[in-house]
């Protein structure tokens, strides 16, 4: 499902893959401003999230985690204004 979704959305950034003990693809978008994108492909659309962004004009880093599925990923990414890390 990872390699689909990596296909499907076609980001212009290579994020780093990881194959962890359970079997599943996890790949991290990262930046030099602590900004991060981690999603772990866990089977059945379901998708495991986390995201570390900035906010603007704060110094406080906005932290979100979560499990939802593959066709909102991209939805919730967007929302938080977090895709420049994985399309520039």
């Amino acid at each position: 499902m990872g390699l689909k979704f990596l296909i499907e959305v076609q980001p212009n950034v290579r994020p780093s893959l990881f194959l962890n003990d359970k079997g599943n693809l996890r790949a991290l978008w990262r930046n030099t401003d602590q900004k991060q994108v981690g999603l772990q492909f866990l089977g059945d659309e379901n998708v495991q999230f986390v995201i570390f962004k900035c906010r603007l004009g704060r110094n406080r880093m906005a932290r979100v985690a979560g499990t939802d599925t593959k066709s909102n990923i991209m939805t919730l990414i967007k929302t938080i204004g977090a895709s420049g890390l994985l399309i520039s």
